[in-house]
């Protein structure tokens, strides 16, 4: 059967009946991507018998090309032939080999066997698939407060596009005199970038069938130093113990950090400055923070005191040593003291029985020497009382002394 006969007669069946039941027999949208295949899907809800089936194509200039009728017998389009497939029952019409001609209103009428017919539309869109999303500040020397950047969004394949720009997660859709979309959303404009305006951004292209987001863009705005600050672990520390003192700043690029003591000599470089205590670092410490491109600096001061605590912490042990060594060195003089005094109180009382016994005797006898010795006379002369009794000394204080002292006759 002739295609435009049979679509005729299925044509004129629906004028006859003069009403069409087509509400949702197919979606109003579809997308296709180039050299891909798309599905023209009939839509009901319960199995539906077909008495005949015709698909025609609406191009823009208004002209009409049957696709497929199915009536007695099934005849397809020349162009066609390879390039569909029809499902007899359910009505659906499946494209392939997608080109971008074959964007346009695709028709479908369906006349069942005892039942009004049934009159469906879907504008599809064949598309190119995106790919390759790339973004492009046009300057990275960007000065805080008085520069200005423009990122472009290209895209390397892609039809029917749409742009969406975001900065992180939040999509940049408030704009003002500072922030700007445009050249029909391929680009984005910042003025005046200060430091808030980092990013990251990304652009984000679409179509009806695919989508892509480029790698995120991040903004070094040059600014600084600000915000600086010394961290130090304790502002006392002791002798032999280590001085750390660390230098933090706010800048891009990171700030060149110097240190110096109280009367501005330079003693380090770096974020951080460790040495080893002594009395002599006790003071004030700078730290000097420099951006090599704004040649802005700042700085800030620590004062740091170093003691000496080895004096006056003792261990337990060395207390109790000092004072078990204290209590001997008590008793020890104690002890010493009292032998001293011991010592001169015998010799003295020594000396007054000696000067007792002299006087005793007539009162010539003055020291405990010669009173010793005249009691050795005394002995002598009663040990020899027979033998020559009437001798005579020669000293006669001592002859005296002797007569005095003998023991009286038995």
């Amino acid at each position: 059967m002739d295609l435009s006969h049979g679509y005729c007669m299925v044509a004129v069946c629906l004028a006859l009946t003069g009403r069409s039941d087509g509400v949702g027999v197919l979606p109003d949208r579809l997308g296709g991507a180039v050299g891909e295949s798309v599905m023209l899907k009939v839509d009901q809800s319960s199995p539906l018998v077909m008495a005949s089936v015709a698909w025609r194509f609406h191009l823009d200039s208004g002209t009409v090309i049957p696709i497929i009728t199915s009536a007695v017998e099934t005849t397809t389009a020349p162009e066609y032939i390879n390039r569909t497939k029809f499902d007899h029952i359910t009505g659906s019409l499946e494209l392939s080999i997608l080109t971008l001609n074959d964007t346009g209103l695709y028709e479908v009428i369906i006349i069942p066997p005892s039942s009004h017919p049934l009159h469906g539309a879907c504008n599809l869109q064949v598309q190119v698939r995106v790919s390759g999303v790339t973004v492009t500040p046009n300057t990275t020397e960007l000065m805080e407060f008085s520069s200005s950047v423009r990122i472009s969004c290209q895209v390397s394949t892609g039809t029917y596009l749409s742009y969406l720009w975001m900065n992180g997660s939040s999509e940049i859709t408030v704009l003002s005199d500072r922030v700007q979309v445009g050249d029909g959303g391929t680009s984005l404009t910042i003025l005046n970038v200060t430091r808030y305006d980092r990013g990251p951004y990304t652009c984000n292209v679409s179509n009806l069938i695919s989508t892509q987001e480029s790698a995120p863009l991040t903004l070094h705005p040059i600014y600084g130093p600000v915000s600086i600050q010394i961290n130090v672990p304790v502002d006392s520390v002791e002798i032999g113990q280590t001085l750390h003192l660390s230098c933090r700043a706010e800048s891009t690029p990171p700030a060149h950090f110097t240190w110096m003591n109280g009367v501005n000599e330079e003693i380090g470089h770096g974020a951080e400055f460790l040495k080893t205590a002594t009395l002599l670092d006790s003071g004030e410490y700078t730290c000097l923070a420099v951006n090599n491109i704004t040649k802005l600096e700042l700085r800030a001061v620590q004062s740091i005191s170093v003691t000496d605590n080895s004096s006056s912490q003792l261990s337990s042990g060395a207390i109790a040593g000092i004072a078990i060594a204290v209590i001997l060195a008590v008793v020890l003089v104690g002890a010493l003291i009292y032998r001293v005094h011991k010592s001169r109180t015998g010799k003295r009382k020594e000396k007054f029985n000696v000067s007792e016994r002299g006087s005793s005797n007539g009162g010539y006898i003055q020291d405990s020497a010669l009173s010793t010795q005249n009691m050795n006379y005394a002995d002598i002369s009663h040990f020899k009382k027979n033998q020559d009794v009437g001798m005579k000394m020669q000293n006669p204080h001592i002859s005296t002394i002797y007569s005095e002292t003998k023991p009286p006759a038995t």
